[in-house]
C-alpha cells in the first residue's frame, strides 16, 4: 500500500445513502423519497415544502451554512398518474421550492470540476418491445471520470476496469465516486495527487463491509457514500501516529 495513501476510522449510519457532507461533518441523506440531516448521532427529516406535502425528495449537497439543495417530485392521481418536478433548498427547518429540475456540477474553490462523459470502451446493450417483443440493440460508451481545471480536462482512471464516475471534490483537489475492479465489480474511490485508491483497502477496520460509492468529501477530508447494502457510511481521516493495518 502507499504510504502516503490516507487510513481511515469508518462510521456506518443508521440511515440509506448518505450524499453530502460539509465542514461541520453534518451529513445529508436520501432514502425512501425521504431527506434526512445527520450529526453526532441524531437524524432529522426534512420536511417536504408546503406547496407539495406529499412530495418524494432527493437531496444533492449540504454547504458550510448547513443549507440543503436537491430535486424532487410529486405525482398527482386522476385518470393518469402526472408528476411535477422541482429544486428545493431547506434552511433552519424551512424547505423552499423553485420549478423544474436542476442538476449543479461539483466545483471547487480552485476551480476545479469534476464529473463523468461516455468515453468509455463502448458495449452493446438490447431492449425489447413489450408488445412487438421485437428486440433493439443499441450501442453506447460507458462513463469515465474526468477533473476540468484551467488546463483543461483530464480522465481520472479506473481500478482497472471500464468505468468510472466522480461525484464531488474538496478545496484540497481531492475527488470521490465510484470506478470498476477488473471484474467489473463498483467500488468507492478517492482520486488523490493524481493517483485513485479503493477506499476499502484504506478503511482501518471495515468488518467485512463494502464500500460500493462515494458522493461527497469535505475540507477536513470525511467522505460520505454508500455500501453495497444500501447503508450509508462515514469515513473521518485518522492521524498517521494512529493508523494500522487497513481491514480486508
Amino acid at each position: 500500500m502507499d504510504a502516503s495513501a490516507p487510513r481511515y476510522a469508518m462510521t456506518l449510519l443508521k440511515t440509506d445513502a448518505a450524499v453530502g457532507i460539509n465542514d461541520r461533518g453534518e451529513v445529508v441523506c436520501g432514502t425512501g423519497g425521504e431527506a434526512l440531516l445527520w450529526y453526532r448521532g441524531k437524524v432529522r427529516r426534512l420536511v417536504p415544502p408546503l406547496e407539495y406535502p406529499q412530495a418524494s425528495l432527493t437531496p444533492e449537497a449540504i454547504n458550510n451554512q448547513g443549507q440543503v439543495v436537491g430535486s424532487g417530485v410529486e405525482s398527482y392521481q386522476g385518470a393518469y398518474t402526472t408528476f411535477e418536478e422541482f429544486h428545493f433548498w431547506w434552511e433552519g427547518g424551512r424547505t423552499r421550492v423553485g420549478k423544474g429540475p436542476r442538476i449543479d456540477k461539483a466545483a471547487n474553490r480552485r476551480g476545479q470540476r469534476v464529473g463523468s462523459a461516455a468515453i468509455g470502451p463502448e458495449y452493446t446493450h438490447d431492449t425489447m418491445d413489450p408488445e412487438s417483443h421485437e428486440t433493439t440493440t443499441t450501442t453506447a460508451r460507458g462513463p469515465r471520470a474526468l477533473l476540468w481545471g484551467p488546463n483543461g480536462a483530464r480522465e481520472l482512471g479506473t481500478l482497472g476496469g471500464t468505468y468510472s464516475e466522480a461525484h464531488a471534490l474538496n478545496d484540497r483537489g481531492q475527488a470521490v465516486g465510484e470506478a470498476a475492479t477488473p471484474s467489473e465489480a463498483e467500488h468507492a474511490v478517492l482520486w488523490q495527487r493524481g493517483k485513485i485508491y479503493d477506499l476499502n483497502a484504506l478503511v482501518v477496520d471495515r468488518k467485512g463491509v463494502v464500500l460500493q460509492t462515494a458522493h461527497d468529501i469535505n475540507n477536513a477530508g470525511q467522505i460520505v457514500g454508500e455500501t453495497a447494502s444500501g447503508q450509508a457510511f462515514l469515513l473521518t481521516p485518522v492521524p498517521a501516529g494512529r493508523r494500522r493495518a487497513p481491514g480486508r
